[in-house]
């Protein structure tokens, strides 16, 4: 369980109010929120209108966390403009070469957290050390995600316990679970509801916000958010669920609504009980 100056740093940073946008505890969401990766600032406006509750800067076509351009970056955030929590995927660490100073800032002071894979770093025994190094070159309104590759084979990543336990050492205060390989296989094709859920919890312990991805379509979302308890993922990440043709195609403002009510619904079966149980002690 995260200390009292852990849960008041993870909070500084995830729980934003302002006018129509209220978050809860990061490490305990009453239910499961969307964040979608858009590619530029036009899709950006899409995401906003549509009313996602987090919005992370990506190039599809460059791989599961591939970089956009700073400048493409700086203009997403130009145009959330401080209304959505922002992200942006950095690619790999074994691919970095990014100057750090080359990562904008988020408009109002807010921090930007950023993804950066540790596909390769499988059999690299220093691959922990060289984390931790390009971590603390980071500028300091940066904060890093800790990401976990379900199919880690593929990857060529570390396993999740270690990446969960060094996460730990770099401060992240969020971890994403995601995809190496877009084969059309997902999440669930590699870890099963109850793996999930166990790692959810595992995490939560460690007083990390989770996010999961990795090729989710409705019906597999549907399935990780109504996990029961604390089971359930803070947010679902995806791309080619809310895009018209694919994950490098453009956003389709109807899927993400439908999405969103989906999540809604799953809500509001998950806070039925509760209500019920209020109703018959009244």
């Amino acid at each position: 369980m995260a200390s009292a100056s852990r849960k008041e740093w993870i909070l500084a940073d995830l729980v934003y109010v302002s006018s129509g946008f209220n978050f809860h505890d990061a490490t305990h969401l009453m239910s499961t929120q969307l964040l979608v990766s858009v590619r530029d600032a036009a899709e950006a406006n899409i995401a906003l209108a549509a009313g996602v509750d987090w919005i992370d800067v990506k190039e599809p076509a460059a791989g599961p966390l591939g970089a956009a351009s700073p400048e493409t970056i700086a203009a997403v955030f130009k145009t959330i403009g401080g209304r959505a929590p922002a992200s942006a995927a950095l690619g790999e660490l074994a691919e970095w070469n990014r100057s750090p100073f080359e990562i904008p800032r988020p408009p109002g002071g807010r921090p930007l957290h950023v993804k950066l894979g540790l596909a390769g770093c499988g059999r690299d025994v220093g691959w922990g050390d060289r984390w931790r190094r390009t971590v603390a070159a980071l500028p300091g309104h940066v904060r890093p995600v800790a990401v976990i590759y379900a199919d880690r084979r593929a990857a060529h990543s570390p396993r999740p316990q270690e990446i969960l336990a060094a996460a730990g050492e770099v401060d992240c205060s969020a971890v994403l679970v995601d995809t190496y390989a877009k084969d059309g296989k997902c999440l669930l094709d590699h870890w099963n509801i109850s793996t999930v859920v166990e790692f959810v919890r595992d995490a939560r312990r460690r007083g990390m916000l989770v996010v999961l991805a990795g090729s989710l379509a409705a019906d597999s979302i549907e399935v990780v958010a109504g996990a029961r308890n604390d089971g359930c993922p803070d947010y679902v990440a995806v791309r080619g669920a809310v895009c018209r043709a694919g994950r490098t195609s453009t956003l389709c403002p109807a899927r993400i609504s439908e999405l969103l009510a989906r999540l809604s619904a799953i809500a509001g079966l998950r806070s039925a009980p509760a209500s019920a149980a209020l109703s018959s002690e009244a």
